[in-house]
Formats: C-alpha cells, sequence, structure tokens
C-alpha cells in the first residue's frame, strides 16, 4: 500500500493517497476500532473517502496529531538528506 502512495503527508493534510493517512488507517485497524480490510483503493488514492467507508478511518484531530508526530520524526532523523545523498 505504501508504495503505491503518492505522497508521505501530502500538501496541506494528510488525506488519501498519503503514507500518513494508510498508516492512520493500520493504527485504526491494529487498534480495533475498525474491522474493514476494503479500502485500499482509498488508501492509494484512487476512490474518495464517502458515508460508506468513513467508519474505516481515525477523525481528521488523530490524523493531524499522526502527521504532527510523523513530521517531527522526520526532521529530527534527517530522512530526507540521507535519502538526496543517496540518490
Amino acid at each position: 500500500i505504501y508504495s503505491k502512495c503518492k505522497s508521505i503527508i501530502g500538501d496541506s493534510f494528510p488525506s488519501k493517497g498519503t503514507m500518513v493517512f494508510a498508516l492512520g488507517y493500520f493504527i485504526h485497524l491494529s487498534l480495533g476500532r475498525t474491522s474493514r480490510k476494503d479500502v485500499d483503493k482509498v488508501l492509494i488514492g484512487d476512490v474518495d473517502v464517502t458515508n460508506n467507508n468513513n467508519d474505516a478511518f481515525p477523525d481528521s484531530a488523530e490524523l493531524l496529531k499522526l502527521s504532527i508526530y510523523f513530521g517531527a520524526f522526520l526532521k529530527t532523523s534527517r530522512l530526507e538528506e540521507t535519502i538526496k545523498r543517496l540518490l
């Protein structure tokens, strides 16, 4: 799923097609807050979140917190700099 995502966080907020959105879903699933496993197309950004599948994903506050944690990790780990040096 992650390799099919279009970006890590996205331009403004983690949304469908971002790795952080997918991570949020997998955490939500692991915590037992959803049992849905039919949302792969939403995770990779090919299908929108709708009223019919909205229960599979964490709310916007949870996604925002996850985005902040992930952004802080990326900054402190200097992962972006390392990847640029490898390319």
